[in-house]
């Protein structure tokens, strides 16, 4: 393994871990989160977070299998967002609260 790579994998290696520092604090803003919309996005950057953490894996062990699964994730999520949204503007319009 030559220079180049060794410092590519220790870069990898340091950004997984800033992302699983990152898991956490979405997860506790999931739990912790004062409304529903914080909640929603909260669990939104969990997922964006997550796809990242894919793409990095598979940067780091060379293979590419994996990348199917972060698409299929981040539309996934995309849509969910979506449907989340729109229930809160729903909810929105009919004067419901939103912190329930």
């Amino acid at each position: 393994m030559g220079y180049a790579a060794a410092i590519t994998d220790a870069l990898i290696l340091l950004a997984m871990a800033m992302l699983a520092v990152a898991f956490v604090i979405e997860v506790f803003s999931i739990v912790v989160g004062r409304g529903l919309d914080e909640k929603i996005w909260a669990l939104d950057t969990l997922t964006v977070s997550g796809v990242a953490f894919i793409g990095l894996y598979c940067m780091y062990i060379g293979s590419y299998w994996y990348f199917d699964i972060a698409v299929a994730l981040g539309l996934v999520s995309f849509l969910a967002t979506v449907v989340f949204a729109k229930y809160l503007v729903d909810v929105a319009k009919r004067g419901g609260d939103l912190d329930a």
